[in-house]
């Protein structure tokens, strides 16, 4: 997903404030990622397993990783700020 370089700094800056300074990081687990949008572990791993929430896996039944850029059809422009 293309996101432009300002929403990328919302993003990131959402994610430091949800998670710490320590957690700055482009790819998020389920847990991470349902966090900050205030939405259900479960609603998200159903998400990344349909195929509706584009996430990667090392191998099958390892954890998912979900790009940070996910996060902009996720939460609205202000949230994010």
């Amino acid at each position: 997903m293309k996101i432009t370089k300002q929403r990328a700094k919302e993003l990131m800056e959402t994610i430091e404030l949800v998670l710490g300074p320590d957690k700055r990081t482009a790819t998020l687990t389920i847990t991470d990622f349902a966090k900050i949008t205030g939405k259900h572990r479960m609603t998200i791993w159903k998400a990344c397993a349909r195929g509706d929430l584009p996430a990667s896996q090392e191998r099958k039944n390892c954890k998912y990783s979900i790009d940070y850029s996910e996060l902009d059809r996720y939460l609205p422009q202000e949230a994010a700020a």
